[in-house]
């Protein structure tokens, strides 16, 4: 049932209550959750099963009288939506299905809730209130700037997007404000999201056939199975230099511009040959390495760690001050970095892990935000992390940079980088060492 998204009154729940007494289809009695709401505008014209939208979620007029209707929510509306927790008292926005000869000055609204999302922020612009809301990753990839988004059913436009941190952010005219209950919600609180249904049909009819070429261009493996391809589409013919490399074991594919380079079959191509500036023993010896990995992929994991770890001891950092820390996986990299910077004092991190692409965007956003937020603590702490969170199509790629000198030469560049955090700033002594000037 389609509505615009313009809402038309914000109601009140009478009363929301949990009953075992609703009639069934063969006569029996079965469990469920039921909505009673006042209001003063929905009820006009309305009648017993049409469908009235409350917070953007299409639900069917069981009783009504002028002042009051009755719904019922089954156990997938609440658990997609946030009507399970209105209360007594609480504000909705409500909503008629649209008739055919109204005008839309909203969007297509299905009122079916994708999912929910939390208030982060709210903030002044002149008149205009600016909402910040974090939303699922699964449901971030729908949403585009100066996009449609139903928010507990009001139609609004995207103005930001950060698919980093999975938020995005809409503005509200002084007029809107007064119409609609997203202001009166605050920071942390639950609204319903209704993505632009248009995107996921693209998706579902663009998205199988991408996959497919992405696996007949970079290779498919036993851990990532390639979509099915339609029978009536046919891939284009890829370059050569794509085609070249698509039959090289391991050819990662991260970067597509790296199919026009030439792959080398070496298990040491990844990290070899690193020329750094390093400190000298002495000096290496009074440095403090802090060394945080993953749980996932431990066969390779640990490889790469030990590499780390014999590059550093082998450049003069005593066994002891090389400080080892595990997490479960690489979106808690980030925290357990600044804990490790701020409560033991080291003079560099170095973060090991293994992101697998899957049949979602789950390791791309993962990726992102983690890189975004280690640089970010990189900054703020003014102490060096070496990014060594690798992102693969396959567990053989993971085989291959594992056995190869990545691990190594993460701890070389700690060695680097931690000896511009160790040598104090004006020291003369250090900027020799570290600051190179034309003969």
């Amino acid at each position: 049932m389609p509505f615009t998204g313009i809402i038309e009154e914000m109601g009140t729940i009478e009363s929301s209550d949990h009953s075992t007494g609703l009639t069934l289809w063969d006569g029996s009695k079965g469990e469920g959750y039921v909505l009673k709401i006042t209001c003063s505008v929905v009820t006009e014209g309305a009648y017993i099963g049409c469908s009235i939208a409350v917070n953007g979620t299409c639900l069917t007029v069981t009783e009504f009288t002028a002042t009051e209707f009755t719904v019922n929510c089954a156990p997938e509306t609440l658990r997609r939506t946030n009507l399970g927790a209105v209360a007594k008292g609480s504000k909705v926005n409500l909503e008629r299905a649209m008739l055919a000869s109204d005008r839309n000055s909203g969007h297509c609204v299905q009122g079916h809730v994708d999912g929910t999302g939390t208030i982060a922020s709210k903030k002044l612009d002149g008149e205009a209130l600016w909402v910040t809301i974090t939303v699922p990753p699964n449901l971030i990839k729908y949403i585009v700037e100066k996009g449609y988004i139903a928010i507990d059913g009001t139609s609004l436009t995207v103005c930001t997007v950060d698919r980093a941190a999975s938020q995005f952010s809409v503005m509200l005219i002084a007029h809107t404000q007064q119409c609609i209950i997203l202001p009166l919600k605050a920071d942390g609180d639950q609204v319903n999201i209704e993505v632009d249904v248009l995107s996921k049909y693209v998706e579902a009819s663009v998205g199988p056939r991408l996959l497919a070429l992405e696996a007949k261009v970079f290779g498919a493996s036993a851990e990532t199975p390639p979509a099915t391809e339609p029978a009536a589409w046919t891939a284009p013919t890829p370059s050569a230099a794509a085609g070249a490399n698509a039959g090289v074991k391991g050819s990662d594919g991260e970067m597509r511009s790296i199919n026009a380079q030439v792959v080398v079959k070496s298990s040491n191509l990844h990290g070899a040959g690193l020329q750094v500036p390093m400190p000298s023993r002495e000096l290496a010896s009074t440095m403090k390495i802090g060394i945080i990995r993953t749980c996932w992929h431990s066969e390779h994991i640990d490889l790469m760690e030990s590499k780390c770890i014999e590059a550093l001891l082998d450049g003069g950092v005593k066994k002891e001050n090389v400080l080892r820390s595990r997490v479960s996986g690489s979106f808690e990299l980030p925290y357990t970095a600044q804990r490790m910077i701020r409560q033991f004092k080291v003079d560099a991190v170095v973060t090991i892990g293994i992101l697998l692409k899957g049949g979602t965007i789950h390791m791309e956003v993962i990726a992102n935000a983690v890189t975004k937020s280690i640089l970010d603590i990189q900054q703020q702490e003014d102490v060096p992390i070496i990014f060594g969170v690798l992102t693969v199509f396959s567990m053989d790629q993971a085989k291959e940079r594992a056995e190869s000198d990545l691990g190594g030469s993460w701890g070389q560049a700690a060695l680097c980088q931690g000896m511009w955090h160790k040598l104090a700033d004006g020291d003369e002594q250090g900027a020799k060492l570290l600051i190179e000037h034309p003969e």
